[in-house]
């Protein structure tokens, strides 16, 4: 696995908080348009089904996310230096960018980008 592989991987619970987030807003909006929907039983019927796929497919994508989270968690975990470790919980599971990592530390972004670039070789099994 090359290193953007890597990157990849570890973001994939972001790109599926992401996901989770555009699903609660579609059952959101269902959820108001099933208020207003008052026109006659077919109509409700049909948004009642609507309602019970987007609450299921949310609850799908609630777990993936979960079962995504643990396994980017054990992998960030193996990172022995508390610096690295943290740089990479902040970019892959907090979403922060490059930059507001870099002021926290507080340490140059480059330097940010170079440590976590390091660490994910370094985690990665061979």
């Amino acid at each position: 696995m090359n290193d953007e592989e890597k990157r990849r991987w570890l973001r994939r619970y972001r790109d599926a908080m992401c996901a989770e987030k555009v699903l609660q807003e579609e059952l959101d909006e269902l959820e108001r348009k099933a208020r207003r929907c008052s026109a006659g039983a077919g109509s409700a019927a049909r948004v009642g089904k609507q309602l019970q796929r987007a609450r299921s497919e949310l609850k799908c994508q609630i777990n993936a996310c979960g079962a995504i989270r643990r396994e980017v968690v054990e992998m960030i975990n193996r990172c022995e230096d508390p610096v690295d470790h943290e740089i990479l919980r902040r970019r892959y599971i907090l979403g922060e960018r490059w930059l507001q990592i870099a002021l926290k530390l507080p340490m140059d972004e480059r330097n940010v980008r170079r440590r976590a670039a390091r660490a994910v070789r370094k985690i990665w099994p061979e």
